[in-house]
């Protein structure tokens, strides 16, 4: 039964990314990983009782930002600020005899937060279930 479990798992990443590759993009293993972790924190918010009037996230792809923000906004969440960055900071680290070296960091590209939507009498939005 694992076994299965786990094949399925690498067959998803597999196909996922031999996607991503066809269609001209760059190979993220993280992807399948990290959408299902989205996934189950917009999960967790629709069923939890007492949903929290702001919700902050960031984003590594916009890929990962636009489905989320989908799976937010359906369960009554909408975007109240949004920060985007360049994917890459570039900076100098000193070295010796008075040389710098270039240095590349990898950043989350979108810093978001999300407002929960609140109805005249002040209760929540409906919650999805799921």
């Amino acid at each position: 039964m694992l076994i299965n479990i786990v094949f399925l798992v690498l067959a998803a990443v597999v196909l996922s990314t031999v996607g991503a590759m066809a269609a001209g993009g760059r190979l993220d293993l993280g992807g399948p990983v990290r959408d299902w972790m989205l996934r189950r924190a917009a999960s967790r918010l629709a069923r939890n009782p007492k949903p929290p009037e702001t919700v902050e996230r960031t984003y590594w792809r916009a890929i990962d930002y636009e489905r989320d923000c989908q799976r937010l906004e359906f369960i009554g969440y909408v975007v109240d600020y949004e920060s985007a960055n360049d994917p890459y900071v570039a900076y100098d680290i000193p070295g010796r005899y008075g040389r710098a070296r270039p240095t590349r960091r990898r950043v989350p590209m979108y810093h978001v937060t999300y407002r929960a939507i609140r109805s005249s009498a002040g209760a929540s939005p409906p919650r999805a279930r799921g």
